[in-house]
Order: structure tokens, then sequence, then C-alpha cells
């Protein structure tokens, strides 16, 4: 745009001058504003100004949450019952053996070679077993006293006192052996059959009677070697062995 000044300037300065001093100042002021836009032709430039782009917010990526391994439970182990203590009772003190019962104990005569008595020289010789027939032990002398019992239970012959001697234990159907000797019987009273070898048996047993082989059973009676008109004769048992 090309401008101008109007040819009124000195008409305008002068009423401008008779306003007074301020009204010529601002008349000045205007005439240079005015000058300075119609005294050039040049095109101001242009300036554009590219806003910035306002910052693109980023986004902060959340974390995720990070599970915490989940622990396998453990079995919680599940206790025995604690037994209750089982009373054991105190055994019961078993009393020693007592002494045989002649009830329970049987003398019988036992054969060698098939002989049951063996004579000579005025003697007879047999051997004898006696059994514990009881359901417990007990005890005999090894010692006992013999006799030869006639078949009216009379006495033919009676031997000597065992005195003193070891104890000893049966069993149940445990046995024990001894041999009997008779010898020289003279003068004795008739003899009745069955004649039988008995033994008293001390520390309480009593007397135990044999049992006969037979009911005319007279071999336990010697021969009379001495003088017919004496009584004479012996018996002797030997100590019991198992």
């Amino acid at each position: 745009m090309t401008g101008f000044v109007r040819s009124d300037r000195p008409g305008r300065r002068e009423r401008l001058r008779r306003r007074g001093p301020r009204a010529l100042l601002a008349g000045i002021a205007l005439g240079v504003a005015v000058a300075g836009c119609t005294g050039s032709s040049a095109t101001p430039p242009i300036i554009y100004i590219t806003p910035s782009p306002a910052p693109t917010a980023v986004a902060t990526p959340t974390p995720e949450p990070t599970l915490a391994p989940t622990a396998t439970p453990t079995a919680t182990p599940t206790l025995a019952p604690t037994p209750a203590p089982t009373h054991t009772p105190a055994p019961t003190p078993v009393p020693p053996p007592g002494p045989c019962n002649a009830t329970y104990m049987a003398l019988t005569i036992q054969a060698s070679s098939g002989i049951y008595w063996q004579g000579g020289a005025g003697h007879a010789l047999a051997t004898f077993q006696l059994k514990n027939t009881g359901t417990v032990a007990c005890t005999i002398k090894a010692k006992a006293q013999a006799l030869l019992l006639n078949g009216d239970d009379s006495i033919l012959i009676l031997g000597h006192a065992p005195g003193t001697s070891a104890t000893l234990t049966i069993g149940p159907g445990a046995a024990v052996h001894a041999d009997v000797q008779t010898g020289n019987f003279c003068d004795g009273p008739a003899i009745v059959a069955p004649v039988r070898v008995a033994l008293m048996m001390p520390g309480g047993t009593g007397l135990i009677v044999a049992k006969p082989l037979s009911s005319t059973d007279t071999g336990g009676v010697p021969p009379c070697l001495a003088d017919p008109s004496i009584y004479s004769g012996s018996i002797d048992v030997q100590p019991w062995a198992a």
C-alpha cells in the first residue's frame, strides 16, 4: 500500500499550537506514526512460529504383581496314640517241690535179660524202679529203708535205717532206679505169696510197696545158708539214681 500526507498539515500544526504544548506534542507523535506507516513500500516479513508440540506423556508401565510361590502344605504327621502301659504282673514265685507222696509213687521190679531176681550164695538181687506218677515235681531222699513183706502184710525181713542222704527231685513222669538185695532168710514165719519188696521213704514220703510179678511171686525170698533154727535175714537197697 502507498500512503500520502495531506496538504492541510500547516493548518493542523497551527491548530495544535493553539491548543498548547500537550496538543502539539501529541500531533507530532501522531505524524511520526503516520509517516512510519506510509513512508516505506517494503512488505514487513511474516514470521511463522511453529508451536512446539506438547510433550507426549509416556505411560509408565505398571508392573504386574508378582505372585509369591504358594508353599505346598506339609501334611501334619499324625501321631500314633501312645499305648497305655501294659502292666506286667510280677511272676508268681514257684514254691520249691515238696516231699513225694507215696500215693503218687509207683515201685516196680525191672527185668535184666528177662530175669527179675538173680540169686547166688544165699542172696537174691533185683533192680527196682521208682516212678513219679503225679503231675508235679517232688523230692525223695537218696536212701530208704527196705522191707520184705509176706503175702499177709507181715514183715519177713526189716532192713537197717537209712540215715542221712541227699535230696533228689523227681519230675512228673520221671523215675529213679536202685538195686535191692535180700540174704540168708532162716527160721522165719511161713511164706505167704505174693512176697513183696517195700520201701520206707524218709522225709515225709511214707511206705511204698512194690507191685508183685504175680499172685504166686516169692522170688524175693533168699535161701537159708545159716542155722535154720535161728532167725536171720537181711535186705538192703542202694541209693536211688536216675
